[in-house]
């Protein structure tokens, strides 16, 4: 209740009670108003200390309220960045197995011509035709970029000089065509291919150049011969040739379609 209104109240009571009061009774009335001046300070005084209290207590829990919202929203942050960090650790992890999923590349460059790392590459699939000179005929090859130097099936292999030089006449039998092929060049060098079952623990073998094509590539490339009578291609080649003009997809065939080639050329 509002101190101006209990006065008025008080005041209006007293001035009642004087009214009809003797000049005894009004004496005795001024220690009662004093009384009541003292009940009236004391009541103000606690009104006081219960606003001040009120408004102390509003303030706390005002306060308490704005540090839970603090702590609310702190703990929203922590777990938006534990999430976020979860789904870093997943998206990483799954690039790491789509990585280890894709077909198995052997990529090989060359600079040869100034080119950039992956410019004018042939890409070569396991399996492709290649066409051979001499004797000017396509043949179908293995890709194995597995293999040192290339290979090619060569039966009836017999060595002789011409004109101071090695020579080696061998037979290449077409498959396909069911034909056979006489061929006759320079013995370029031998090798020795490591084989335990053989006495001396290897195998020395021939190795000539042919005239190469594959895909839009043509140029010499060493072969060595060997039968590959029990193979299931006439002709592997190996990175001697693959390491200066190919990339490699072993999961697919016939990438590069051979270049249609004239036997003269």
């Amino acid at each position: 209740m509002n101190h101006s209104i209990l006065h008025t109240i008080l005041f209006s009571t007293f001035f009642l009670f004087l009214s009809g009061c003797s000049s005894s009774q009004l004496y005795s009335s001024k220690a009662d108003i004093e009384k009541i001046n003292t009940k009236i300070e004391t009541l103000e005084q606690s009104l006081q200390e219960r606003q001040a209290k009120n408004a102390q207590k509003r303030q706390e829990s005002l306060e308490h309220l704005v540090l839970q919202q603090k702590e609310f929203f702190s703990s929203i942050e922590q777990q938006l960045h534990n999430l976020q960090s979860e789904q870093n650790a997943t998206r990483a992890l799954l690039e790491q197995q789509l990585a280890k999923s894709k077909p198995k590349q052997v990529i090989v460059y060359k600079d040869k011509k100034e080119v950039s790392k992956l410019q004018g590459k042939l890409i070569l699939g396991q399996e492709e035709n290649v066409f051979i000179q001499p004797p000017g005929i396509t043949l179908r090859a293995r890709i194995d970029t597995g293999a040192d130097t290339s290979s090619i099936d060569a039966r009836d292999v017999e060595e002789f000089e011409r004109d101071g030089k090695k020579w080696v006449k061998f037979t290449l039998f077409d498959r396909k065509s069911n034909t056979s092929h006489t061929i006759e060049t320079k013995i370029s060098r031998y090798v020795k291919i490591i084989q335990s079952s053989l006495p001396d623990g290897y195998d020395r073998r021939i190795v000539v150049k042919l005239k190469l094509n594959i895909g839009d590539f043509s140029d010499l490339s060493e072969f060595t011969l060997t039968n590959r009578d029990h193979m299931d291609f006439a002709i592997l080649i190996g990175r001697n040739v693959l390491k200066d003009i190919a990339l490699v997809d072993v999961s697919g065939k016939d990438l590069s379609p051979l270049k249609k080639q004239d036997v003269n050329d």
